[in-house]
Order: structure tokens, then C-alpha cells, then sequence
């Protein structure tokens, strides 16, 4: 039984043909640097998935700090599928990178500041019990 390999998944592009640079940057004089990763992130020890995952939801977080995009539109914009952005996603919240509330069937991903992150030793841990857990599941259907 071997698995036939699916085609990468393409991140979602609006309309590549009209793309432009942030309006931050077009002003040249200024030392624009809207992209900041700190030490302590760069340095966690979080997947490609959780990074950029991370990434997306920083980035769609409103004034507020809070996202509220699906899981599928999370898997479309970052171009990796919605099983991935689901470990990816536990995986944060168990690392309290993440906070996440319910409001009704909607989750709502809150960024939370990196005093209240669990040691970066844990991150194993919590991927192999998102790991049972997805296994657990698949085995039920």
C-alpha cells in the first residue's frame, strides 16, 4: 500500500498581477522594519507549521490582538492543510503562545505576551500528545 503524494498546497495569493509593497515602505528616508521577530521567539524551537501559522495569526490579529479567522481560512492564506494548522494551533495554546476562546462555534486566537509562555522543553510534549490525540480521533471514525 503505498500513498500516492499530493501535490503541495499553493498559498492563497489575491492577485499576484496587482501586488504592491506596504505603504510602509515606500518611504525610503525612514527605516521602516514592520517585520520584528524577537529572540525569544526566533529562538523557541517552533515548527515551520507553528511559525508560520504564528506568523498568520499575529498578522490577522486586530487592535485588539485577537484573530478571528477559521482554521480553513487559516490552511488557505498560509497554504498547508487544515490538519496541520489544527496541531499547529493546540500546539500554541498548549505552549500558551496562543490563547484561545469560544464564542459559540467560532475560535478566537488571542497572542498572549512571552512571560506567560510554557518552557520551550515542553514543546515535544505537547506536539506528541496532539499527535495521540489526532490518532485517537482517526481511529473512532
Amino acid at each position: 500500500m503505498t500513498q500516492e503524494k499530493r501535490p503541495r498546497k499553493k498559498p492563497k495569493v489575491t492577485d499576484i498581477n496587482n501586488w504592491e509593497p506596504h505603504k510602509f515602505d515606500l518611504d525610503e528616508e525612514k527605516e521602516n522594519r514592520w517585520i520584528f521577530i524577537s529572540k525569544a521567539l526566533d529562538t523557541y524551537g517552533l515548527d515551520v507549521y507553528e511559525f508560520r501559522v504564528l506568523a498568520h495569526v499575529g498578522r490577522r490579529a486586530g487592535p485588539k490582538g485577537v484573530c478571528n479567522a477559521s482554521q480553513a481560512t487559516i490552511a488557505d492564506c498560509c497554504g498547508i492543510n487544515q490538519r496541520k494548522v489544527m496541531q499547529a494551533l493546540e500546539t500554541l495554546c498548549q505552549a500558551k503562545i496562543l490563547e484561545k476562546t469560544k464564542t459559540g462555534r467560532a475560535n478566537h486566537y488571542k497572542l498572549n505576551i512571552s512571560s506567560k509562555w510554557e518552557r520551550p522543553e515542553k514543546l515535544e510534549e505537547f506536539r506528541s500528545k496532539g499527535e495521540k490525540k489526532q490518532e485517537d480521533t482517526s481511529t473512532t471514525d
